[in-house]
């Protein structure tokens, strides 16, 4: 009887460990299972962190950065266009004469003009000018009128000479609107010329 119990209380003892053992597995694999395995439907602390980092560095651009970048493209384009406008300037021509042309309201002959004859020089250019050009008809300032391109002026014949004078003139400081100079002029552009015959 005595050895039948005590082959009875071994084997509770074995159940007994038995049990206890199996609860420590199940404890175990359970702490394992929570370290090794995560909810999928909870975030990961580090892919958390790099969303933070992510949206730091696409920080939208600051009114002072704004500011500041118009601010260089201004003065670039100004610069641009105060280089642009200087080139433009010194490699444009001044004023050309476009036609000129002499002669005189002698009904008999145009290209020749006696005592009290008047002869008419007129003349346009290319370009508007700023002012009335300076004229000068065979060494006399004589007064211009006109506007725009388009000039003409007047010189009336106060004597004549023992010989046949070919009239001269000149027309001269002559500007454009840019305030670019043109050169003299003494020549026509249809070959035109007027003579003031000897006197007899």
């Amino acid at each position: 009887m005595n050895e039948f119990d005590f082959r009875n209380k071994y084997i509770d003892m074995d159940e007994q460990e038995e049990e206890i053992d199996e609860d420590k597995l199940n404890e175990i694999m359970s702490l394992n299972l929570e370290d090794d395995f995560e909810d999928p439907q909870e975030p990961k602390k580090e892919k958390k962190h790099h969303d933070d980092e992510s949206s730091r560095e696409r920080k939208p651009i600051s009114k002072k950065s704004l500011k500041t970048i118009g601010l260089i493209v201004v003065v670039v384009t100004i610069s641009c266009l105060v280089v642009a406008g200087y080139i433009w300037y010194s490699t444009a021509e001044g004023p050309v004469a476009a036609s000129v042309h002499i002669e005189s309201d002698n009904f008999d002959d145009p290209r020749e003009a006696y005592y009290g004859n008047q002869i008419t020089l007129s003349f346009s250019f290319n370009k508007e000018l700023s002012k009335e050009p300076v004229v000068i008809i065979n060494k006399n300032k004589v007064e211009v009128s006109g506007e725009g391109k388009d000039y003409y002026a007047k010189y009336f014949v106060q004597y004549q000479d023992t010989q046949d004078v070919v009239v001269e003139f000149s027309i001269n400081d002559y500007k454009d609107k840019l305030g670019k100079t043109g050169k003299p002029i003494t020549q026509t552009t249809d070959n035109s010329s007027v003579t003031i015959p000897a006197f007899k």
